[in-house]
């Protein structure tokens, strides 16, 4: 019965899914800015971000969004890739706005993708139009945006600056595999 029991216990661990948490290599700062970033985001959105950390299948982790416009907009970053709790990569973020907008805001992002589906398809640098409303003043704010699919989630927690908008646009991912 014992034999069976580990013979059992071993088949099992070897089917269940094993979340593993990211580990930053210390000696690249954007990863580590990027860890700083997610403990932030955690401790904001600590109910809504948890299931999303357990659940997903990849996330890609931006620690300084630069946002700014005056009708037309923009964005930019880089972040990190994790898949199944494993660095795999950078990705560059780039976004334009058009709509009602002005002011300048840094926020930290992270982007869950719930299956491997949608993460390949991030991966590949699809463009997403997504409409986005905002108000920031001052201090350090989180928002849970709207995702772009029923299969991808955003959470960004502004850091600082001053951001009214109400616009839509365009935003591209290029996706660098870690070597």
């Amino acid at each position: 019965m014992r034999k069976e029991s580990i013979l059992l216990a071993a088949c099992l661990l070897t089917v269940l899914p094993v979340r593993a948490e990211w580990e930053p290599d210390p000696a690249d700062e954007i990863q580590v800015r990027a860890a700083e970033a997610l403990g932030r985001l955690r401790a904001d959105h600590a109910e809504k971000l948890g299931p999303f950390l357990d659940e997903a299948h990849g996330y890609a982790i931006f620690p300084a969004l630069k946002r700014g416009g005056i009708l037309f907009g923009f964005a930019g970053g880089q972040g990190v890739v994790i898949e199944q709790g494993q660095f795999v990569g950078y990705v560059k973020q780039r976004r334009l706005s058009l709509g009602p907008q002005i002011g300048f805001q840094t926020q930290a992002q992270i982007i869950f993708f719930r299956d491997a589906l949608s993460f390949e398809s991030f991966k590949k640098g699809t463009v997403e139009f997504a409409p986005q409303a905002s108000r920031k003043v001052g201090g350090s704010t989180g928002s849970a945006d709207g995702g772009f699919t029923p299969q991808v989630a955003v959470f960004s927690i502004s850091e600082k600056g001053l951001m009214l908008e109400a616009s839509a646009g365009a935003t591209r991912y290029k996706f660098k595999a870690a070597k």
